[in-house]
């Protein structure tokens, strides 16, 4: 999405931000969004019916007046949402925007099967990384030192 903001936390967020809704979910009493523009996707939880009714699927729209939380914009009844000119995404973000609403469960395997070497069934691979990986990052003005060390238990 265009622009961070530096704070930590729920607070309003000024700057206007131009997506495309690529899924819309009713829960309870509020509105799961997936939203996308031309970088990323991010799921947005509604909280007000009548915002939520001037968002369509596969329309575009700028919305002001949202907050932002952990990986997540909170509309409400402050939010203001306005159409505008059709934005074009990217197969691969528009993946990434449906399994927000709808992510994608991985099949349960027995631990021995795992350990065994019996290949899963699910026709989706899984990777995995037997080991600990431990990763320290420094900030030291404006470089950042980062190092990765695995260490392999088997």
């Amino acid at each position: 999405m265009s622009g961070k903001n530096n704070s930590q936390g729920s607070v309003p967020y000024t700057r206007p931000l131009r997506v495309t809704c690529l899924g819309k979910k009713q829960i309870d009493n509020k509105v799961e969004l997936a939203l996308a523009d031309n970088t990323m996707a991010v799921k947005a939880i509604c909280f007000a019916t009548a915002v939520a009714d001037k968002v369509d699927v596969n329309e575009s729209v700028i919305i002001r007046n949202f907050k932002i939380g952990r990986s997540v914009l909170m509309l409400n009844n402050n939010s203001i949402v306005t159409k505008c000119a059709q934005l074009d995404i990217n197969d691969d973000i528009s993946t990434q925007a449906t399994y927000l609403l709808d992510p994608v469960t991985p099949p349960i395997q027995q631990i021995t099967d795992i350990l065994s070497g019996v290949p899963s069934t699910s026709p989706t691979k899984l990777r995995t990384i037997v080991g600990v990986i431990e990763q320290v990052c420094l900030r030291l003005s404006n470089w950042y030192y980062s190092h990765t060390v695995i260490q392999h238990l088997l």
